[in-house]
């Protein structure tokens, strides 16, 4: 349970789409796809919680410079 006035961030990519009929094949590169998009967005994630700055002015979350 996070302190009273704890701060928190949310990260979030690109929507995966999976086909309903999607074969075995394609359905594990999607997968390996949400696994890197995940590896990635929670990497972004733990730097802004540990105070690194972003820049989001232009698409996805790049580092800014301290």
């Amino acid at each position: 349970m996070p302190l009273p006035f704890a701060k928190g961030v949310f990260v979030y990519g690109e929507p995966i789409d999976v086909p309903y009929e999607s074969d075995r094949h394609a359905m594990e590169a999607k997968r390996l796809a949400l696994q890197r998009a995940l590896d990635l967005v929670t990497g972004q994630a733990e730097s802004l919680a540990r105070g690194d700055r972003f820049d989001t002015s232009a698409g996805p979350v790049t580092r800014m410079a301290p």
